[in-house]
Formats: structure tokens, sequence, C-alpha cells
């Protein structure tokens, strides 16, 4: 029964790579509503019935969150990333790329494949060994650069488990971080990330420079020497 909604909804919005199913299960005298959100593809993403009390959820919740959850995850440092739709924060109305630098789920074998000393590889893994025994889905945290205002920032970013990467095309400012990424991974040298971050931070000024011209009639444009050129997004 629920394989029947999930595929009514998704021919209904097919676009829509998470759905909600309601599944409700009748007792003689008493309707038990559990609803599931689901993927796509039929994986569920959460469960929450209506039937709990605001004690036994939030036990539940607290639960949850004190779980460590010990599996591998593709990525890798330099690794451009994303946090698109997850089951615990809903839809991001728009995803921030950034350039992955660590995960809190990483030991001893990926701080070595970063290059750190055998003394940094050592206490990655006894911080790790630490989280296994007593942390939990709170402390899975991700460490990457973003960018604000043209800026590079270092910032933590929650919940590993809802990251993947990001596929998109990256426009504007956000173009550094494809460098950054590269450079990260040891791909290319400081010399050509510091061009490529100050040429796209001087492109996108000229950019803005440039729409900022719209408010000139053309000819007192051409009698200064200056023309619209083509126009920006």
């Amino acid at each position: 029964m629920a394989q029947d909604c999930l595929d009514d909804v998704n021919g209904e919005a097919p676009r829509n790579d998470l759905a909600v199913v309601e599944v409700k299960k009748y007792w003689i005298g008493e309707v038990d509503v559990i609803e599931a959100q689901m993927r796509a593809d039929g994986t569920v993403m959460s469960l929450y019935d209506e039937g709990w009390t605001e004690e036994e959820f939030s036990f539940m919740w607290s639960g949850f969150r004190e779980l460590w959850f010990d599996f591998p995850m593709p990525f890798q440092c330099g690794d451009l990333l994303i946090r698109k739709n997850s089951p615990f924060l809903g839809e991001v109305e728009r995803p921030q790329p950034f350039a992955l630098i660590r995960l809190g789920t990483w030991g001893r074998t990926e701080a070595q494949a970063m290059g750190e000393s055998e003394r940094s590889a050592a206490i990655s893994e006894s911080l790790l060994k630490h989280r296994r025994e007593s942390a939990g889905s709170r402390e899975m945290r991700a460490r990457g650069y973003f960018l604000k205002d043209g800026s590079l920032q270092e910032n933590d970013v929650e919940r590993c488990l809802d990251l993947e990467y990001c596929r998109g095309e990256l426009k504007g400012e956000e173009r550094i971080l494809k460098a950054l990424s590269l450079y990260r991974k040891g791909q290319i040298g400081a010399e050509l990330l510091l061009k490529t971050y100050h040429i796209v931070r001087m492109e996108e000024e000229t950019e803005r420079e440039r729409r900022s011209l719209r408010k000139f009639f053309t000819a007192t444009l051409q009698e200064a020497g200056m023309d619209r050129g083509e126009e920006g997004g």
C-alpha cells in the first residue's frame, strides 16, 4: 500500500526527489497514523508516528542524536560538497558549496593521505576512537572553506550524513572554490590558486561596475569613451 501511494505522488510531482507518504492503519475505535518521508526510489528517510506522546518522541530523537554511524564515506580532502535535502533539516533553499578540509569520521589513514605527520595522524586516530566510544551524530561534522562576500572562510558543517557531491556548475565568485579544490588535492600550486582568486575577484568586480552603467544614457557613455559591454547576469 505504501508503494502505491509513493507511485501516485511521484507521478504527480516527478521533479521532487522527496515525497511525503502518509500510511494509516485502522484499529477498532482508533486510527494510528504513521508518516514516512521517502525518496523517489522508495528509500525511507524518516518515520513519525502521530500516536507517540511528546515525551516518547523526544526520547526517540535524543537517542538518535547519541548514535555514531561508523560507516565509510567516499569524500576526500578538497572535494566540492553541498548539503541539499535532509531528513533532519528539510530542504535547503540554496545549497552553498564548499571545499572539504576534514570530516569528523576521519582517522589515521585519512590524515596520512593528506600528508600530515605521524604525530598528527596518531592524534586523529585517537580522537576518532574517542568519538566512536562516546560521541553521537552531533559530532559527525565536516569542516570546509566557504565563500562569503568574496572572502574564503573556514567553517563547520553539522550532520555530514547529509552531504553530497556538488555536481552543478560553479558561477561567479564560486569559481574560486574549484581552484581551491584542485589546490587541496595537490593538482595545482599556490601561485595558480592565488592568481585565479585575484582574477576572478577582479572579473566579478568589473561586471558589477558594468551593470552600474545601465543608469546612464548610451550617448553619454560613448562621449566618455565607455560602452555598456555585454549584459551581465
